[in-house]
């Protein structure tokens, strides 16, 4: 299973059919997906448009060529984040799109940090 996040909305790649017919999870949206009948691009530019579904399960058999054909719907950008802490223990974090998250840069901007990091030790 893979869940992925748009801002503060969901979408949950699966090959667990229970997880459709789970009771107790609710979805706004439930998609059983079959690439002779769907395009997977057409579901996801549905969802980002229509803001008034916050969550979404997209069931396949093949889980692993489900997320393959999702991530070729993206651009994939290099980065990372983590824990940032000062002198007096007190970590760092920001605020955006409404909702605290930690920071974080795209590869390059790392490869700058690190020169300079490595220029002042």
């Amino acid at each position: 299973m893979y869940e992925i996040f748009f801002y503060n909305r969901k979408i949950i790649l699966t090959d667990d059919f229970n997880l459709l017919e789970n009771k107790n999870i609710f979805f706004d949206k439930k998609v059983i997906f079959n690439e002779k009948n769907y395009s997977l691009q057409r579901i996801i530019i549905d969802f980002e448009k229509n803001t008034s579904v916050n969550s979404m399960c997209i069931f396949s058999e093949n889980l692993k060529k489900l997320f393959e054909i999702f991530l070729n719907n993206f651009e994939i950008i290099e980065a990372a984040g983590g824990l940032v802490f000062n002198k007096k223990n007190q970590f760092l974090a920001i605020f955006r799109f409404g909702k605290w998250d930690l920071p974080k840069a795209k590869k390059l901007q790392l490869e700058k940090l690190k020169k300079n990091v490595e220029f002042l030790i």
